[in-house]
């Protein structure tokens, strides 16, 4: 005969490691969080008078060089806001966030 408390057991057990397995797949899917490519796709906002093409922006309070991918694109004021594409050494690559 089964016992129905064992029956019970087993199955919060497998339920339990469902769950655990869930979240540390998750983990692997994140981005990271630290170093420059945390970096990438970061919104900020202009922090020096323009960025034209040359200037600085402000991201989570931090404030970086950057330079516009696009020069031509014109320039920008401060508190517009900018995404970054890439970066080059310690420079940002920004352009106007839409």
């Amino acid at each position: 005969m089964i016992n129905p408390y064992v029956t019970a057991l087993e199955v919060a057990i497998a339920i339990i490691i469902a769950i655990f397995a869930w979240y540390a797949i998750s983990l692997f899917r994140k981005k990271p969080v630290t170093g420059s490519e945390s970096l990438i796709d970061a919104k900020g906002v202009v922090h020096s008078d323009e960025l034209a093409p040359d200037g600085e922006v402000s991201i989570n309070g931090v404030i970086w060089r950057a330079h516009l991918v696009d020069p031509t694109g014109g320039q920008l004021k401060k508190g517009d806001p900018i995404i970054v594409r890439k970066i080059e050494e310690l420079t940002l690559m920004v352009e106007k966030s839409p």
